[in-house]
């Protein structure tokens, strides 16, 4: 009862008393990440390969054996948990508290890409995952045309927007679905290869040695390190066409496009994106588990009215901002309410 007597007669102290908690909860209140689902500190990363129509036991031998010989050099890991079923090969990697784990995906890029180069051609390019456990997008953007097919559109969705929306700060993964991805075919004349003495296998060992990313080392910094990568890739059918061979004992010099036919292919669709009835590609995009999910929303918005590609139409179909905003707008207005009736009390 004294307590509540020095309130009621110290009404100055009171109000700033007052004053002062609400300060501070709206400090902290403003200060705090906004998500959904928070995930609690998630320290994994996910590798996904795809290899439809192989049994898990042959999946497991391929691909899950070597990438796990690989990763488990890499400094920091807790747990490393893997599954195989008959499409494809999950890796689960349990990083320490204090991990970097944007450092550790560069790592696992470098483990990886040695082994990438010895799985069997139809093999899906290997997905690293960074993300909380909230394993779902937080942002959808559908890409239309009226100028371009679904291939080229495509190839914009992987060579532009991708690139630039990668670049974000945040941003751990992106999925692409529609249209069809780009293969090229290599058709050899085997007649000349027989004449001119140059087995497939050397055809093939050629383009493989000179289509890879292989690391060169890491630079150290004062302030971080970064990871240094050599690209050494093809991207017009010329490069190819103009890919160097022996033949013979006599190594006589020619040409990959002198003995076989180097064409672009639409490959077969494996998936489908559809809009009001509209085929197009869409862009699934992850964030990180450490990422506010308002600010990666808010620079991919601003990078795509940034982004301008003529007869190309980019607009969001999902965005978890949205969400989260009429979720704090609510929880906001329950604030006030709940301010309001308590002045109305006191």
């Amino acid at each position: 009862m004294k307590l509540i007597h020095h309130f009621v007669t110290h009404t100055i102290t009171t109000l700033m008393l007052f004053c002062a908690i609400m300060a501070t909860g709206f400090f902290a209140f403003t200060s705090l990440p906004s998500s959904l689902l928070p995930d609690g500190g998630n320290h994994d990363i996910t590798i996904v390969v795809r290899y439809p129509g192989q049994s898990p036991y042959k999946i497991e031998e391929i691909i899950v054996n070597p990438l796990e010989d690989a990763i488990s050099t890499i400094g920091g890991i807790e747990e490393i948990v893997s599954s195989s079923n008959d499409t494809e090969a999950r890796i689960y990697i349990s990083f320490e508290k204090d991990a970097n784990l944007q450092f550790k995906v560069y790592e696992i890029h470098e483990k990886i890409e040695p082994v990438r180069a010895m799985f069997p051609d139809d093999v899906n390019e290997p997905e690293i995952y960074l993300q909380g456990n909230d394993y779902s997008p937080i942002m959808v953007i559908g890409l239309s045309t009226t100028q371009h097919s679904l291939n080229k559109l495509r190839d914009i969705a992987e060579g532009i927007y991708k690139k630039n929306i990668e670049r974000i700060e945040g941003v751990s993964q992106i999925e692409i679905g529609g249209g069809n991805k780009r293969e090229v075919h290599v058709t050899v004349d085997n007649n000349y290869c027989v004449a001119h003495n140059i087995p497939l296998q050397r055809i093939t060992e050629q383009i493989q040695k000179n289509n890879v990313i292989t690391s060169i080392g890491i630079l150290h910094d004062t302030m971080k390190d970064y990871a240094l990568h050599l690209k050494s890739r093809f991207f017009t059918l010329d490069e190819i066409k103009h890919l160097p061979l022996l033949s013979g004992p006599g190594g006589l010099l020619t040409h990959l496009g002198q003995i076989a036919h180097v064409t672009d292919y639409a490959g077969i669709q494996d998936s489908l994106s559809r809009y009001n009835a509209l085929d197009q590609v869409s862009l699934y995009i992850y964030k990180t588990s450490t990422a506010n999910p308002l600010d990666v929303s808010q620079h991919i918005i601003s990078l795509l009215s940034q982004c301008s590609i003529p007869g190309v139409t980019a607009h969001i179909t999902y965005n978890s901002a949205e969400e989260i905003q009429r979720a704090l707008h609510n929880l906001y207005m329950s604030c006030i309410a709940g301010i309001v009736l308590t002045m109305l009390v006191v």
